[in-house]
Protein backbone atom coordinates (compact mmCIF):
# COMPACT_ATOMS: atom_id res chain seq x y z
CA UNK A 1 0.00 0.00 0.00
CA UNK A 2 1.37 3.39 -0.96
CA UNK A 3 2.06 6.12 1.59
CA UNK A 4 -0.05 8.51 -0.50
CA UNK A 5 -3.10 6.24 -0.25
CA UNK A 6 -2.73 5.74 3.50
CA UNK A 7 -2.32 9.48 4.11
CA UNK A 8 -5.37 10.36 2.00
CA UNK A 9 -7.62 7.71 3.57
CA UNK A 10 -6.62 8.68 7.11
CA UNK A 11 -7.38 12.32 6.37
CA UNK A 12 -10.80 11.46 4.96
CA UNK A 13 -11.70 9.21 7.87
CA UNK A 14 -11.01 12.07 10.29
CA UNK A 15 -14.25 13.61 8.97
CA UNK A 16 -16.16 10.79 10.66
CA UNK A 17 -13.92 9.97 13.60
CA UNK A 18 -13.74 13.61 14.71
CA UNK A 19 -17.44 14.14 13.89
CA UNK A 20 -16.71 17.04 11.54
CA UNK A 21 -19.91 16.19 9.67
CA UNK A 22 -21.96 17.91 12.40
CA UNK A 23 -20.78 21.27 11.02
CA UNK A 24 -21.96 20.47 7.47
CA UNK A 25 -25.65 21.19 8.14
CA UNK A 26 -26.66 17.71 7.04
CA UNK A 27 -30.24 16.52 7.29
CA UNK A 28 -31.19 14.10 10.05
CA UNK A 29 -30.92 10.83 8.09
CA UNK A 30 -27.35 11.33 6.93
CA UNK A 31 -26.25 12.80 10.26
CA UNK A 32 -27.81 9.90 12.18
CA UNK A 33 -26.15 7.41 9.85
CA UNK A 34 -22.68 8.86 10.39
CA UNK A 35 -23.17 9.05 14.15
CA UNK A 36 -24.17 5.37 14.46
CA UNK A 37 -21.64 3.67 12.21
CA UNK A 38 -18.29 2.22 13.21
CA UNK A 39 -15.42 2.33 10.72
CA UNK A 40 -12.92 -0.54 10.76
CA UNK A 41 -9.71 -0.43 8.73
CA UNK A 42 -7.38 -3.35 8.12
CA UNK A 43 -4.72 -4.52 5.67
CA UNK A 44 -5.06 -7.59 3.48
CA UNK A 45 -2.36 -9.11 1.32
CA UNK A 46 -2.85 -9.03 -2.42
CA UNK A 47 -2.27 -12.52 -3.83
CA UNK A 48 -1.21 -11.13 -7.23
CA UNK A 49 1.75 -8.99 -6.27
CA UNK A 50 2.13 -9.78 -2.53
CA UNK A 51 1.43 -6.15 -1.72
CA UNK A 52 -1.08 -5.16 0.94
CA UNK A 53 -4.30 -3.19 0.37
CA UNK A 54 -6.19 -1.09 2.86
CA UNK A 55 -9.78 -2.22 3.49
CA UNK A 56 -12.45 0.00 5.04
CA UNK A 57 -15.48 -1.69 6.60
CA UNK A 58 -18.63 0.15 7.67
CA UNK A 59 -20.38 -1.53 10.60
CA UNK A 60 -23.71 -0.61 12.18
CA UNK A 61 -25.27 -2.35 15.18
CA UNK A 62 -22.61 -5.06 14.95
CA UNK A 63 -23.44 -5.86 11.29
CA UNK A 64 -21.19 -5.18 8.33
CA UNK A 65 -22.92 -2.88 5.84
CA UNK A 66 -20.29 -2.42 3.17
CA UNK A 67 -16.56 -3.00 2.68
CA UNK A 68 -14.25 -1.01 0.41
CA UNK A 69 -10.70 -1.60 -0.75
CA UNK A 70 -8.41 1.35 -1.47
CA UNK A 71 -6.25 0.73 -4.57
CA UNK A 72 -2.62 1.77 -4.29
CA UNK A 73 -3.22 4.75 -6.57
CA UNK A 74 -6.21 6.10 -4.61
CA UNK A 75 -7.38 8.92 -4.85
CA UNK A 76 -6.60 8.83 -8.57
CA UNK A 77 -8.70 5.68 -8.89
CA UNK A 78 -11.96 5.00 -7.00
CA UNK A 79 -12.37 2.67 -4.06
CA UNK A 80 -13.41 -0.88 -4.93
CA UNK A 81 -16.54 -2.26 -3.32
CA UNK A 82 -15.75 -5.73 -1.98
CA UNK A 83 -19.06 -6.67 -0.36
CA UNK A 84 -22.24 -5.09 0.96
CA UNK A 85 -25.35 -6.13 2.85
CA UNK A 86 -28.06 -5.80 0.17
CA UNK A 87 -27.21 -8.65 -2.18
CA UNK A 88 -24.58 -11.20 -3.22
CA UNK A 89 -24.48 -9.66 -6.68
CA UNK A 90 -21.52 -7.49 -7.61
CA UNK A 91 -22.15 -3.79 -6.95
CA UNK A 92 -22.54 -2.92 -10.62
CA UNK A 93 -25.01 -5.74 -11.29
CA UNK A 94 -26.94 -4.82 -8.16
CA UNK A 95 -27.21 -1.19 -9.29
CA UNK A 96 -28.62 -2.40 -12.59
CA UNK A 97 -31.26 -4.40 -10.69
CA UNK A 98 -32.17 -1.26 -8.74
CA UNK A 99 -32.37 0.69 -11.98
CA UNK A 100 -34.85 -1.81 -13.40
CA UNK A 101 -36.88 -1.69 -10.17
CA UNK A 102 -37.25 2.10 -10.43
CA UNK A 103 -38.86 1.67 -13.85
CA UNK A 104 -41.69 -0.28 -12.22
CA UNK A 105 -42.68 2.59 -9.92
CA UNK A 106 -43.35 6.32 -10.25
CA UNK A 107 -39.87 7.82 -10.58
CA UNK A 108 -40.85 11.36 -9.70
CA UNK A 109 -42.31 10.27 -6.36
CA UNK A 110 -39.09 8.45 -5.46
CA UNK A 111 -37.13 11.51 -6.53
CA UNK A 112 -39.33 13.87 -4.51
CA UNK A 113 -39.10 11.92 -1.25
CA UNK A 114 -35.36 11.32 -1.62
CA UNK A 115 -34.71 15.06 -2.03
CA UNK A 116 -36.96 15.91 0.93
CA UNK A 117 -35.22 13.30 3.12
CA UNK A 118 -31.61 13.96 2.06
CA UNK A 119 -31.67 17.62 1.03
CA UNK A 120 -29.41 16.92 -1.95
CA UNK A 121 -29.57 16.15 -5.65
CA UNK A 122 -29.77 12.38 -6.22
CA UNK A 123 -26.96 10.58 -7.97
CA UNK A 124 -29.19 7.94 -9.56
CA UNK A 125 -32.80 9.15 -9.52
CA UNK A 126 -34.35 11.46 -12.13
CA UNK A 127 -37.42 13.66 -11.97
CA UNK A 128 -39.34 11.67 -14.55
CA UNK A 129 -41.50 8.60 -14.64
CA UNK A 130 -38.99 6.26 -16.22
CA UNK A 131 -35.35 6.39 -15.19
CA UNK A 132 -33.10 6.81 -18.21
CA UNK A 133 -29.79 6.62 -16.36
CA UNK A 134 -27.66 3.49 -16.15
CA UNK A 135 -26.97 3.32 -12.42
CA UNK A 136 -23.73 1.41 -12.89
CA UNK A 137 -22.40 4.05 -15.30
CA UNK A 138 -23.52 6.82 -12.90
CA UNK A 139 -21.85 5.30 -9.82
CA UNK A 140 -18.72 6.82 -8.29
CA UNK A 141 -17.31 3.32 -8.55
CA UNK A 142 -17.13 3.81 -12.33
CA UNK A 143 -13.65 5.21 -13.20
CA UNK A 144 -15.21 7.57 -15.77
CA UNK A 145 -17.10 9.41 -13.01
CA UNK A 146 -14.30 9.44 -10.48
CA UNK A 147 -11.96 12.33 -9.80
CA UNK A 148 -9.56 13.01 -6.88
CA UNK A 149 -11.86 15.78 -5.62
CA UNK A 150 -14.43 13.16 -4.56
CA UNK A 151 -14.09 11.59 -1.14
CA UNK A 152 -15.05 8.59 0.95
CA UNK A 153 -18.20 10.37 2.13
CA UNK A 154 -19.38 10.46 -1.51
CA UNK A 155 -19.29 6.66 -1.54
CA UNK A 156 -21.35 6.56 1.65
CA UNK A 157 -23.88 8.98 0.15
CA UNK A 158 -24.13 6.65 -2.84
CA UNK A 159 -24.70 3.74 -0.46
CA UNK A 160 -27.48 5.65 1.34
CA UNK A 161 -29.23 6.46 -1.94
CA UNK A 162 -29.02 2.81 -3.01
CA UNK A 163 -30.46 1.83 0.38
CA UNK A 164 -33.31 4.31 -0.11
CA UNK A 165 -34.09 2.97 -3.61
CA UNK A 166 -33.90 -0.63 -2.42
CA UNK A 167 -36.34 0.10 0.41
CA UNK A 168 -38.89 2.24 -1.43
CA UNK A 169 -39.14 0.26 -4.66
CA UNK A 170 -40.52 -2.61 -2.60
CA UNK A 171 -44.27 -2.88 -3.17
CA UNK A 172 -45.49 -2.16 0.38
CA UNK A 173 -43.15 0.78 0.99
CA UNK A 174 -43.75 2.29 -2.42
CA UNK A 175 -47.50 2.06 -1.90
CA UNK A 176 -47.04 4.04 1.33
CA UNK A 177 -45.09 6.79 -0.49
CA UNK A 178 -47.74 7.01 -3.20
CA UNK A 179 -50.48 7.29 -0.57
CA UNK A 180 -48.67 10.15 1.22
CA UNK A 181 -48.02 11.91 -2.08
CA UNK A 182 -51.58 11.61 -3.34
CA UNK A 183 -53.15 12.50 0.03
CA UNK A 184 -51.00 15.61 0.22
CA UNK A 185 -52.17 16.75 -3.22
CA UNK A 186 -55.78 15.99 -2.38
CA UNK A 187 -55.71 17.54 1.10
CA UNK A 188 -54.30 20.87 -0.02
CA UNK A 189 -55.79 20.86 -3.53
CA UNK A 190 -52.34 21.41 -5.00
CA UNK A 191 -51.39 20.98 -8.65
CA UNK A 192 -48.86 18.20 -9.25
CA UNK A 193 -46.49 20.69 -10.90
CA UNK A 194 -45.99 22.34 -7.49
CA UNK A 195 -43.97 19.37 -6.31
CA UNK A 196 -41.20 20.16 -8.77
CA UNK A 197 -41.10 23.73 -7.42
CA UNK A 198 -40.89 22.41 -3.84
CA UNK A 199 -38.04 20.09 -4.78
CA UNK A 200 -36.14 22.91 -6.47
CA UNK A 201 -36.54 25.08 -3.36
CA UNK A 202 -35.09 22.30 -1.19
CA UNK A 203 -32.07 22.00 -3.48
Amino acid sequence: MSRMTLKRVNKELEYFLDKKYVFDNLLKRENDFYSTIKINTFLMNNSYNKDSNLHIEIVKNGKSLIEYMAPNDYPFKPLNIIKYNFSKLGWCKYLNVLCENTKKVDGKILYFFYVIESGKQPLFLNYDNKNSKCFCCTSYNCPVNWNPGLKFKNFLQEYLEAEFINKYTKKKNNKMLMSIYNNFLECYKLPEELFEIIVNKVL
